[in-house]
């Protein structure tokens, strides 16, 4: 199977009844890239909190599961490719990956797997103990030695030399594992004295190599295991029909009265002998070369599957030789097929840049598990598995992304892992086409990056960062806007931009910035007042007691422990007064956070507004009023309230302004949330998410 690209990004979502379709970008298996068009229903739930998904999708993530006894998942056509993004810093922070199987072959009967990692180059080095298998970690197994390999080949790298591989790992699986479906290898099943089941490809329409391998015990160079060749059925696995009269019949063999050997060693046309234990023999060509197809036969249309009964282990084949003391269990075949004679060089006409711009993982070994009671036998009686246990990887590092966070650096920005929230956002528009930082800062689209370094170093001071996997197909925009609350930041539209901003009041103490939590006395606001509000078009709204009722804020988040394969966390907070039985909203933020301080901070949030933001504004004022306003800042609102009995007082209260809405006739619609100040005139909210008591467990 192969994987290719080719969606685009820059396609336009639209409505259509209730809900809208969205571009999609997704890998295919198969010799082009899968994209198109995907339709998700109207939902008012925010990305952030629980799950909006269809219940009846099956969704397949190469997030970590809590079931680590599942068998390996194989990827199937249509599967996202994701993206890994993170960095661990300060025993903070990884990513684990449980990824899909997109090929696996045998070589020497030594297993060679790859699996699609991410999009994009993943900075990072992988050892044994970085993997597990199942609930085994790699390094500590009985059974493997693996040879371990990342492997990323660039776009233009692949467009100069198109039918070069990009599979060909330099320390792992070269020369075993190769990007054309149409060449593959694999191990059979043992043929024992109880029979067994022998597939053999397509010989007649493809190159191939056949070799054996000897499994058993002790000394088994004179054993080999006899079958009856009116007991051995053949059919074609095209057809299903019985082809066994027309197989002997080619052969010119009458079955009755004959025999089959299985490991025995000839001198010509006659049986010296078998092969001893764990020998690996060529039986027609080699891995290298393969063997030129057959032809087409009379009894067959391509593949041929052969039923063999019971035979008998003989462990004196050679009179004139010892007996053997050692037990032969089978031997067990291995083929490559290919449809050019030398699979490491294809032809010129083959193209495989879709392999391209994908980190890929190569292991080269036994995945399955141990034999029996934990101790691998690698010669004993059971047959070669077909399948092993789901791998889960830690990754260091991620993605190699633009460096935004850090600003241009001589005109360009430095490249390499992050872990910030504004790298990942800015990643997701390059993927778009709608930037591009790798030579200078000029933007396909406008997004403002002024403030990039500023909103980094906020989210570092508030140790919010971003350590996981996007593994579905995502509109972006929506993404980030649904997304970026949770890491204090708000993705607004200004003067014409794209603009990422902080969601919360912010102020630079020793350099770096962090929720402001100083006096605003002396601060300047816009003020709107009677003179700016347009008569009649103020409006107060108050949030309903559901929404304000005392509660438990449950976050559901995702350890990055190296040593343990990742699991879910909670992290409950509550005020002190509220009962630890009362109502929980439950925030699933699985998908990048891994601490509970990063959960707890913003549970405290939600807990904060919930109190203290207790009624919406929206009013109408003249364009030419407004000097420098947007979504996300602080605004003054002095209003005089005056009543019949002559007890007139002045209103003022401090909001935030969450739209901006400009007309055709010069007027601006602004919508506001309440942001008081507390006596002290410090931001409430700020206040009580930095120094307020809070219950976390």
């Amino acid at each position: 199977m192969s994987i290719g690209k080719g969606a685009d990004f820059t396609a336009t979502p639209y409505k259509q009844g209730d809900g809208t379709w969205y571009p999609t970008y997704s890998y295919g298996y198969g010799s082009r890239w899968v994209s198109g068009w995907s339709f998700q229903p109207d939902k008012s739930a925010t990305a952030n909190s629980q799950s909006t998904g269809d219940s009846e999708k099956v969704v397949v993530t190469k997030k970590p599961k809590p079931v680590l006894g599942a068998t390996q998942a194989v990827a199937e056509a249509g599967d996202t490719i994701p993206i890994v993004f993170g960095v661990r810093f300060n025993d903070i922070g990884g990513v684990w990956v449980q990824p899909a199987l997109v090929k696996t072959g045998s070589t020497a009967f030594v297993s060679v797997n790859v699996f699609a990692i991410s999009q994009g180059y993943v900075v990072n080095s992988l050892t044994a103990d970085d993997i597990w298998v199942g609930n085994r970690n790699m390094k500590y197994a009985i059974d493997a030695s693996p040879l371990i390999a990342l492997n990323y080949v660039d776009s233009a790298t692949s467009q100069a030399a198109p039918s070069v591989c990009p599979l060909s790992f330099s320390s792992a699986g070269s020369n075993r594992i190769f990007c054309d479906y149409d060449v593959f290898s694999f191990a059979g099943n043992t043929l024992t004295t109880s029979g067994g089941t022998v597939r053999r490809p397509d010989i007649e329409n493809n190159y191939y190599y056949l070799s054996e391998f000897t499994k058993g015990e002790g000394d088994l160079d004179n054993s080999v295991i006899r079958y009856n060749n009116s007991d051995i059925e053949v059919y074609d696995s095209l057809t299903g029909g019985d082809v066994t009269a027309a197989y002997w019949s080619y052969l010119g063999i009458n079955p009755v009265g004959t025999y089959s050997y299985a490991n025995a060693k000839y001198s010509g046309s006659t049986i010296i002998g078998g092969w001893d234990l764990a020998t690996v023999r060529n039986v027609v060509g080699s891995a290298g070369s393969l063997a030129s197809p057959t032809g087409a036969v009379p009894y067959s249309t391509g593949p041929v599957v052969f039923n063999y009964n019971a035979g008998t282990l003989i462990k004196q084949i050679n009179p004139s030789l010892p007996a053997d003391t050692g037990t032969l269990y089978g031997v067990v075949q291995e083929w490559r097929i290919s449809p050019y004679q030398t699979p490491s060089s294809p032809p010129a006409t083959k193209n495989f840049t879709n392999y391209s711009d994908v980190t890929w993982l190569s292991i080269q070994e036994d995945l399955w598990d141990p034999n029996s009671n934990n101790t691998y036998v690698p010669f004993a009686a059971e047959n070669i598995p077909t399948d092993f246990k789901q791998l889960s990887v830690f990754f260091l590092a991620g993605v190699e992304v633009d460096l935004y966070s850090i600003g241009l650096i001589e005109g360009v920005y430095l490249r390499g892992p992050s872990s910030y929230f504004v790298d990942l956002a800015m990643y997701m528009f390059t993927l778009m086409k709608r930037a591009n930082g790798i030579s200078t800062d000029s933007l396909a689209a406008p997004i403002d990056t002024d403030n990039m370094s500023y909103l980094s170093s906020f989210n570092d001071t508030e140790g919010m960062f971003f350590n996981g996997i996007i593994d579905q197909s995502v509109n972006v925009i929506e993404y980030i806007t649904k997304t970026a609350p949770c890491f204090f930041l708000s993705f607004i539209s200004s003067g014409g931009k794209y603009k990422l901003s902080p969601s919360l009041p912010t102020t630079i103490v020793s350099f770096n910035v962090t929720i402001d939590t100083g006096s605003q006395a002396s601060t300047a606001y816009n003020i709107f007042d009677e003179s700016t509000i347009l008569p009649g078009s103020f409006q107060k709204k108050y949030f309903n007691a559901e929404e304000r009722r005392p509660v438990c804020i449950s976050v559901l988040w995702r350890d990055a422990d190296p040593a343990i394969i990742s699991q879910q966390r909670t992290t409950t907070v509550r005020y002190p007064e509220t009962a630890s039985d009362s109502p929980t909203v439950q925030f699933d933020m699985t998908d990048f956070c891994t601490t509970s301080a990063h959960a707890a901070k913003y549970a405290k949030y939600e807990l904060a507004r919930r109190r203290y933001s207790t009624h919406a504004i929206s009013f109408a004022t003249q364009l030419d009023d407004i000097l420098i306003l947007e979504p996300t800042d602080i605004i003054k609102i002095q209003r005089q309230r005056i009543n019949s009995t002559g007890d007139n007082r002045t209103e003022i209260g401090h909001y935030q302004v969450t739209k901006l809405t400009y007309t055709g006739e010069g007027v601006t619609l602004i919508e506001a949330a309440y942001f008081p100040l507390n006596a002290s005139d410090v931001y409430t909210i700020n206040d009580e998410i930095v120094n307020g008591t809070f219950t976390v467990t």
